[in-house]
């Protein structure tokens, strides 16, 4: 894992430190990797910037120069890697022109699990109804 604030440089689109991003284009191939593996994957500065103000445990971001450059005040003190590609090697690794130049991916929270409850059964009391109090004579 990269230092706190030591961007990596990625020359490789099969480099397996950017798995979280590849084809990103296929969603209903994403829906099953980030479903099984846990994670999600935001998209855009903005996005990223909303991201590292959440409680979500970021596993990686992958920039271009240029989003390295705008996002430094929130990168450099972040406890993940940052990946740094240049625009064409990105487009490899997604699948598409990611023209915003930011992904980030993170841990999902786990699914809460459900309750469930057993419906009354007719003419049983619910917990809200109102109490008799009871005198002696």
């Amino acid at each position: 894992m990269a230092g706190v604030g030591e961007p990596v440089t990625i020359d490789d689109p099969a480099d397996p430190r950017v798995g979280d991003y590849v084809d990103l284009s296929d969603p209903d191939l994403r829906r099953r990797v980030e479903e099984g593996d846990g994670f999600f994957v935001a998209e855009s500065a903005l996005v990223i910037r909303r991201l590292l103000t959440s409680p979500c445990r970021v596993r990686s971001v992958l920039v271009t120069p240029h989003q390295h450059a705008a996002l430094a005040d929130v990168l450099d003190p972040l406890a993940a890697p940052v990946y740094v590609a240049p625009p064409a090697l990105l487009r490899r690794v997604v699948g598409f022109d990611l023209h915003r130049g930011a992904v980030a991916a993170a841990d999902r929270f786990p699914s809460p699990t459900p309750t469930i409850s057993s419906p009354r059964p007719p003419g049983s009391r619910s917990s809200r109804s109102s109490t008799t109090t009871r005198t002696s004579a």
